[in-house]
């Protein structure tokens, strides 16, 4: 009897046959990844969208369309923003 168990125990064990659940099981992962980011994405655009609406209408919103009107013509804003972006851009210029 022991030499019969040394035996078994000793070879590997065979695949089980699960039918390609794990496949459809990954796919469906996979699917529902999907899904929740696409409902994210919704939601955050949505939430944006009211944002955009929804600002203009109260007294907040207005101070910051008008100081962002005025800061728009700002030479010392316009050259921060320049200098924030440039960096980036030659970066990606450049050949690796």
């Amino acid at each position: 009897m022991s030499d019969e168990l040394d035996v078994m125990l000793s070879r590997p064990l065979e695949e089980p046959d699960d039918a390609a659940f794990s496949a459809r099981l990954l796919a469906h992962i996979g699917r529902r990844r999907a899904y929740d980011e696409a409902l994210e994405t919704a939601a955050l655009v949505l939430a944006a969208c009211c944002i955009f609406v929804l600002l203009p209408l109260t007294g907040a919103g207005q101070a910051v369309a008008q100081s962002a009107s005025q800061l728009a013509y700002s030479l010392p804003f316009a050259v921060g923003v320049t200098l924030l972006f440039l960096p980036r851009v030659l970066l990606d210029a450049m050949p690796e």
